[in-house]
């Protein structure tokens, strides 16, 4: 985790105080919208492409950030996570049992595992897609958004 603040320390901390602050933090991510659109797509394997699906590969350190969520909600260490794992750790972060159990099935879409690099992709649908039906959307385990976030109306 220390590796990962460095990063983000590195890529922000404009005045070199140590700190992050919220101004910081906004133009971290306005930054990697920002590279996400202008950057090179990562290879497709699909005859059509479409534009605005295209999710770009992000920085390192948010890499590394998707590792570290992996391995915290793989609680037995087997490399997979399953829906048992998910449903206890976002349960200990607040939210509902059937609000997780939910959030499962709508995010693995019928696997009874996510690799690491399932769960990696699905981390990047949360953090830099603006689709509201991709599967990543349930990553936190959150069905309901108020107006103006995500989604309007309950999945």
């Amino acid at each position: 985790m220390k590796n990962i603040w460095l990063a983000v320390r590195r890529h922000v901390d404009e005045d070199q105080d140590e700190q992050v602050t919220r101004v910081e933090w906004m133009m971290l991510w306005e930054e990697i919208e920002k590279q996400s659109r202008n950057s090179p797509p990562e290879e497709s394997t699909q005859l059509k492409v479409n534009p605005e699906k295209i999710i770009r590969k992000p920085p390192e350190w948010m890499r590394d950030y998707f590792y570290y969520k992996f391995m915290m909600l793989d609680a037995a260490g087997d490399g997979v996570l399953d829906e048992d794992e998910f449903v206890y750790m976002m349960t200990q972060y607040g939210a509902s049992e059937q609000d997780a159990k939910k959030s499962w099935f709508l995010m693995a879409k019928g696997r009874r595992v996510l690799t690491r690099e399932v769960f990696e992709e699905l981390c990047e649908q949360f953090f830099l897609s603006d689709d509201p039906n991709d599967p990543g959307t349930y990553l936190s385990a959150r069905l309901y958004f108020i107006p103006g976030e995500q989604r309007d109306t309950a999945p």
